[in-house]
């Protein structure tokens, strides 16, 4: 299963299995695609933030699929006699959706055997300009008052990758994820029991071409192993 919770944002991608601990911390939930193995936890998740009376969830999920995972929640809200009305909220590569506090999520394209989607957090922050630092503090804020526009600059920060169930088209459609500081990425086939080939068949990749990849980022967080490998195979 996939499951991952980023608690600073309030965010998780995919919910193929939900800790009780995680399901009423977060306020928007990004689904990368539908199979089993990163939605089969969601119901748990929606019952145990009805049970604790947790609000609404905003959920994100590839346009093409909207409909059918909307009818699929209804009818489990039926089901399980579930209160919480929670919004399922379509996506298609370029969207950009706005967290507050300068915090973005942008929806990028995947390549999967089903319809399938990325997302890449970036932040945006106002900083003080270079010649600007050196002056005592009340200064810089009597100048705010008249200077504002001259004195400060937007950086915009690429903080976090989540790609999964793609094949390594993902690089050349998506450059920028090479470039952020945290990338979460895939890489189902991991030694010679499996071809690239074999991968790419499945809209998988293969570790060899995440390691020919030129990562410029700080962190990168190898996830979706093939359950052909042990758990000492994938640490090995």
């Amino acid at each position: 299963y996939t499951a991952i919770v980023v608690p600073e944002l309030r965010i998780q991608f995919d919910a193929g299995l939900q800790m009780r601990k995680h399901a009423c911390s977060v306020d928007h939930l990004f689904l990368s695609h539908c199979h089993g193995d990163h939605i089969g936890g969601l119901f748990a998740m929606l019952g145990i933030r009805d049970m604790l009376r947790a609000k609404p969830l905003k959920i994100y999920c590839p346009d093409s699929v909207c409909e059918e995972l909307s009818a699929l929640l209804k009818a489990a809200s039926s089901l399980f006699k579930l209160d919480t009305e929670n919004q399922i909220l379509p996506v298609v590569p370029g969207d950009v959706v706005k967290l507050g506090r300068g915090v973005d999520v942008h929806v990028l394209r995947s390549h999967h055997r089903v319809p399938c989607v990325g997302y890449q957090v970036h932040k945006t922050t106002t900083r003080l300009k270079d010649e600007y630092k050196a002056l005592p503090g009340a200064e810089i804020a009597q100048l705010r008052l008249t200077q504002a526009d001259q004195m400060f600059f937007s950086h915009t920060s690429n903080d976090l990758t989540y790609i999964t169930d793609t094949t390594s088209k993902v690089f050349a459609t998506n450059p920028s994820v090479l470039e952020s500081k945290i990338l979460i990425c895939e890489a189902t086939y991991l030694d010679e029991k499996y071809t690239i080939e074999q991968a790419q068949r499945g809209g998988h990749m293969h570790l060899d071409e995440l390691l020919h990849q030129e990562f410029k980022g700080e962190h990168l967080v190898i996830i979706h192993p093939s359950q052909a490998y042990s758990p000492n195979d994938v640490h090995r």
